[in-house]
C-alpha cells in the first residue's frame, strides 16, 4: 500500500483466485481501518485498474460497492495505462503544449 496526502493505492500481483481473494480481503482490512480513523473512503472516487494481459480481471468492492475499473488514470500528473506503455502520456503531454503555444501565438 502506498499513501500520498489523500492518496491511497492497494496494489498486489493476482493471478488465480486465490490472489483475488487475498486482495479483496486487504481492500476490506484498509476499509475498516479508514473507519476506525473515521478516515472515510470516497468510494466515487475509488477505482481498480487491471495491469496486464494475463490479468484475471476480478471484480473488487468496497462495502457493498463494485469498483469502477479503468484502463487510463492520471495520476500525480501522469497517464498511467493498463498495459503502462507511455503513448497517452505522451500524447498528452503533446496536446498540452501544443494548446499552451496556441494560447501562447493569440497573446
Amino acid at each position: 500500500m502506498f499513501k500520498f496526502a489523500d492518496d491511497t493505492k492497494l496494489f498486489s500481483q493476482v493471478s488465480d483466485t486465490v490472489d483475488a481473494v487475498g486482495m479483496q480481503e486487504d481492500m476490506d482490512r484498509l476499509v475498516e481501518w479508514a473507519d476506525e480513523w473515521q478516515m472515510q473512503f470516497n468510494v466515487s472516487k475509488c477505482k481498480v485498474m487491471h495491469v496486464g494481459k494475463k490479468n484475471p480481471r476480478h471484480q473488487y468492492y468496497t462495502s457493498s460497492n463494485g469498483l469502477k475499473s479503468v484502463e487510463v488514470e492520471k495520476d500525480l500528473g501522469i497517464m498511467i495505462t493498463s498495459d503502462l506503455k507511455c503513448s497517452q502520456q505522451c500524447e498528452y503531454a503533446y496536446s498540452k503544449d501544443n494548446g499552451d503555444n496556441q494560447e501562447n501565438n493569440n497573446l
